[in-house]
């Protein structure tokens, strides 16, 4: 499975196409007969992996583990090379009256295990 990505999103044909020069490319009869090719793009369900696939998701809900087991949910506010600001809202009841609170993290690449979008289907 080979998976391609870019900024402004990849269409079918541009998966089609790769698929077509990469297996024009290789000797065919050798390859093909014991071999399988895939190109897609990352579904909606996969992890993020490089920063330029937070840079597209800024302001989307996201769910992030940290190296150390910590879950953080919040939305996605900023994005570079070095890692990404979330904000996180969380509300509690205090005396029958519910308190929001906003908590924004900075969070380093080198200690985030895995992020994923939050998907939601409400309007």
């Amino acid at each position: 499975m080979i998976s391609i990505d870019k900024p402004t999103g990849v269409t079918l044909e541009e998966c089609s196409s790769l698929n077509r020069y990469i297996t024009d490319s290789l000797e065919p009869e050798q390859v093909w007969e014991s071999h399988e090719l895939e190109v897609g793009s990352p579904g909606m369900d996969q992890p993020l992996r490089v920063y330029q696939q937070y840079l597209r998701r800024i302001g989307n809900d996201i769910r992030v583990i940290t190296i150390d087991g910590h879950e953080h949910k919040g939305r996605l506010e900023a994005a570079d090379d070095k890692g990404i600001d979330l904000l996180e809202i969380s509300s509690r009841k205090e005396n029958k009256k519910k308190v929001v609170t906003e908590t924004k993290h900075h969070l380093e690449y080198s200690k985030i295990k895995e992020t994923k979008l939050i998907l939601s289907f409400k309007n």
